[in-house]
């Protein structure tokens, strides 16, 4: 549920279960924390085979809860791969495992390393919307749409991360007027949202 709608008891409930976009179906427990979820075509087989993965993640999590350092490794893996750590709770908790077995650390790495290239791309993005802004305050804005949706997309970006509300509100304007009835009026929601958590004192 990405509803935005302020009486809804819970708004940022896809997200909080590791959801990005839809459809998105996940097993949860009686607390409701994600187990596993529904990957593939949603048929009986793929439901059946995310129910297993929530029975070994249930025996994994009793394992671990008693030391087992296997099983601590195995529900960091799950956790990861139901997108429901981000790259500094991921790092914090590899740190913390001990006696990784070779046959997961391997796996473990592999997500740490996916979790690094993004942020050596979000610096990437950050550095270019820097220097879009710059550009843009000494006059020299991009008048092709492609290129002006790059631009502008970078500065939104640098923006929400100093948050800076004023060259938010901006770059989502001209984003706007670059793409007209055609824009996505849920991107512009999500992004409304934000500028206003920004705009929050």
């Amino acid at each position: 549920m990405t509803s935005h709608v302020t009486t809804d008891p819970y708004p940022d409930l896809l997200s909080e279960k590791g959801g990005t976009g839809f459809p998105y179906l996940v097993i949860l427990d009686a607390e409701g924390n994600p187990l596993s979820k529904v990957t593939g075509a949603r048929t009986i087989e793929g439901f059946e085979q995310a129910a297993g993965k929530a029975k070994e993640f249930v025996k994994f999590r009793a394992l671990a809860e008693r030391g087992d350092a296997r099983a601590q490794c195995q529900i960091l893996l799950a956790r990861l791969e139901m997108g429901l750590l981000n790259a500094a709770e991921a790092r914090r908790e590899a740190a913390e495992l001990k006696d990784v077995p070779s046959d997961l650390k391997t796996r473990l790495d592999g997500f740490l390393a996916d979790f690094e290239v993004d942020d050596v791309l979000r610096e990437v993005r950050l550095e270019a919307g820097r220097r879009f802004l710059q550009m843009k305050k000494s006059g020299r804005v991009p008048q092709d749409g492609d290129k002006g949706d790059t631009f502008w997309s970078h500065v939104l970006e640098f923006a929400e991360d100093r948050s800076d509300g004023d060259v938010f509100e901006e770059a989502l304007e001209a984003i706007k007027k670059i793409y007209g009835d055609q824009i996505n009026q849920k991107w512009v929601e999500r992004q409304e949202q934000i500028l206003k958590k920004i705009r929050e004192p």
